[in-house]
């Protein structure tokens, strides 16, 4: 049998090649995965870069995919972006919802000082090198170091502008119907931000098909760079699972 595809969707500061390994995980599990750059990152210049519009992107991929099954994964910055697609009349092929470190629905917990910070680093190389350095268990790989820092250097500044001041702050969780479909979510035990206890105070509420939390040991917030061999173990063991039990219904 055929497993879904998996919609991978990055991070803040991220694009498509963030999930370089994890897509080489899963395509060895036998799932086909695509990783589009969102708009104002990776190659993605728009001139629209809201939310809204990332939104009716991700629908609209999942759409051109027909009847072919498709797992959403996304995250952070791109868990919210998922949540949003599966929670407001998903596309009927949509089976599956992994949130990984997932933006909340409300607003996403973000110091004002630290807000500032992240606004003036666009561009600035050493300003985001301290940032990978708060956001990651233990130092990455050179070659996953210099990715995390290209993407980030290159991401359009109005996209960068339009999550710290627009998206991250938004509230969508009354708009929001309750999510049937399997849901899992995935957090870093070394993530100070996105903690399992956020997810369970903000996000679970809306899965009514989610499994308990998966924590990932020696991972901060960028799981799918520091883990992602773990990573994709998970996803695959609990779509195993999930798929069993809706062939028993």
């Amino acid at each position: 049998m055929t497993e879904p595809t998996i919609l991978l969707l990055h991070f803040f500061g991220g694009s498509g090649d963030t999930w370089t390994e994890t897509v080489a995980e899963l395509t060895a599990r036998g799932f086909p995965c695509l990783a589009p750059d969102l708009r104002g990152f990776g190659e993605n210049r728009a001139a629209d870069v809201s939310f809204a519009a990332n939104v009716s992107d991700v629908r609209a991929v999942c759409e051109s995919l027909g009847d072919a099954p498709v797992i959403l994964a996304g995250h952070s910055m791109s868990g919210k972006i998922a949540l949003a697609v599966a929670g407001t009349v998903p596309p009927a092929n949509v089976v599956g919802l992994v949130l990984i470190a997932a933006s909340p629905p409300t607003p996403e917990p973000i110091a004002d000082d630290e807000r500032k910070r992240l606004l003036a680093s666009a561009g600035d190389r050493a300003a985001t090198e301290v940032t990978l350095s708060q956001i990651t268990a233990t130092p990455l790989p050179e070659p996953l170091r210099e990715r995390f820092l290209r993407d980030s250097l290159r991401v359009q500044p109005e996209a960068w502008r339009e999550w710290l001041t627009v998206g991250s702050k938004q509230d969508i969780s009354a708009s929001l119907t309750p999510v049937t479909i399997p849901a899992l979510v995935v957090v870093g035990a070394e993530d100070s931000g996105m903690t399992a206890e956020l997810m369970e105070a903000e996000v679970l509420p809306h899965l009514l098909n989610a499994v308990p939390i998966i924590t990932i040991a020696d991972a901060a917030h960028l799981v799918p760079l520091e883990q992602p061999a773990r990573l994709a173990e998970a996803i695959a063991l609990w779509w195993d699972e999930a798929s069993k039990i809706e062939h028993q219904t």
